[in-house]
This record gives C-alpha cells, sequence and structure tokens, in this order.
C-alpha cells in the first residue's frame, strides 16, 4: 500500500517540485500510508518551504545588522551623527545672529561731575555711561529717524567688570551696545566702554518689558523685536 502510493505520488511530486522521485522514496514523507496522493504532496511542498524559510530567517540570524539595518541596506556613515551632533551643540550655544546686525555706537564724553577722589571716573557714574546708551538706542535713534520710540522698559539687572580706570580725557569714549536672549518679555543688552585701543569697561543688562498702566510685565511687540533684532550680534561672552 505505502509502495503504490508512492509510486502514484511521485509524478505529481516531479511535476511540482521539478523533481524526479524514485518509487518508495515516499516512504519517507510524514503521514506516508494514511493520507491521500494529494495530501502527502501539499505536506512535503509546505515542509520544503517553511523548512527553506527557516533555515534562511537562521543565516540572517547570524549576520551583523548595525543600526537595525537589513543586510541589504548600505553601510551608515559613521563620521554623520557626529558631526550633526557637533552642530546642533554650536547651534545652541552660539546661535547666529540675524542677518545684517550690528552693535550700536554711542560716543560718551568723559565729564568732570565722573572723576572722583582718585582722579578716575567712579565705578557707580559708568551706570549712567549705560543708560545713556540704551536710551540713545530706544529713544533718541528712533525719534530723529522720524519714528516713535520705544517706550515702557525697566532694568532686571545689571553685571559690569571694571577691566581698567577711565580718567579725564579730551577725547570721548565709545559706548558698543549689541542685544542677545530676545525673548517674549525679556533681552539683554551687552556692553563696552572702549576707545581704539583698550576696554575699560565690560557690562550687561537684563531688561524687561513693562507696562505702566498695569505695573506688569508685557510681551515685546512685533515692531519692537523687529527693531532689537537689528542690534542682535553673534558674540561669544568674554
Amino acid at each position: 500500500m505505502t509502495d503504490a502510493i508512492g509510486e502514484r505520488s511521485a509524478p505529481a511530486l516531479d511535476e511540482r517540485a521539478g523533481a524526479a522521485i524514485a518509487p518508495g522514496a515516499a516512504d519517507t514523507l510524514p503521514g506516508a500510508g494514511t493520507s491521500p496522493d494529494v495530501a502527502i504532496s501539499h505536506d512535503h511542498d509546505h515542509e520544503h518551504d517553511h523548512g527553506h524559510d527557516h533555515e534562511h530567517d537562521h543565516e540572517h540570524e547570524g549576520e551583523a545588522t548595525p543600526y537595525g539595518m537589513s543586510p541589504l541596506a548600505p553601510e551608515p556613515r559613521d563620521q554623520e551623527p557626529k558631526r550633526e551632533q557637533a552642530r546642533y551643540k554650536q547651534e545652541q550655544t552660539h546661535p547666529q545672529a540675524p542677518e545684517g546686525g550690528q552693535p550700536h555706537l554711542l560716543l560718551r564724553q568723559v565729564r568732570f561731575a565722573d572723576i572722583d577722589s582718585l582722579g578716575h571716573v567712579n565705578n557707580v557714574r559708568f551706570l549712567d555711561y549705560l543708560e545713556d546708551a540704551r536710551m540713545a538706542l530706544l529713544y533718541v535713534d528712533p525719534a530723529q529717524a522720524g519714528g516713535q520710540p520705544y517706550r515702557g522698559f525697566v532694568v532686571l539687572k545689571h553685571e559690569i567688570h571694571y577691566r581698567r580706570p577711565l580718567t579725564l580725557r579730551p577725547d570721548p569714549v565709545t559706548v558698543e551696545t549689541w542685544v542677545s536672549d530676545l525673548a517674549g518679555v525679556t533681552f539683554t543688552f551687552h556692553h563696552e566702554i572702549r576707545d581704539d585701543t583698550e576696554v575699560f569697561v565690560r557690562a550687561s543688562t537684563a531688561m524687561a518689558a513693562y507696562n505702566a498702566e498695569t505695573a506688569k510685565p508685557r510681551r515685546l511687540s512685533p515692531d519692537e523685536r523687529a527693531y532689537l533684532r537689528k542690534f542682535a550680534v553673534d558674540r561669544p561672552s568674554r
């Protein structure tokens, strides 16, 4: 009975698999002698395909596939992630200034009233220099250009580093001012008081937009933000 089934199955298997099977070879097939010819042929083909896929899977499991990529995918460029991380870190640390941003310059004459008993500008007087620079940038210059002055700002904090004594002199010094950290309500003025060869003072002033009627902070208007961006300069802290 088994041989008969095997003999009858051989041509069918030969047609489907494309290979000749010797008589009696069906004895080795699972379910031989208990299943119809079609069932034997179907089970054999299924097991053959499943076994092929199983071997194929094991073959790929043994291969290294970094980054979860298939073996057919191109190899990753190892340096690219490092470059992206470095670029992101640089952008976060030193964001680029808007195109055309330049510091505001004010020429300030050293006055006799600025000098203390030690013969140089008193440390408190330098706050007047910073105030004059802010007034020129926000109020005087826009008004002289035919526009409306910018009002409604308060000082949150001053930081001043005195580098060299400034004495009474005929030539004015330059108060250089630029903007950073421009946010929804606050921003920062940075200042250098200098001449052509020396820096006397470096300072920063944290500012906030302020509503005098409500006595509360307010948000910067789009026009104010656009104006302040003109003085936004990408300059590392010194």
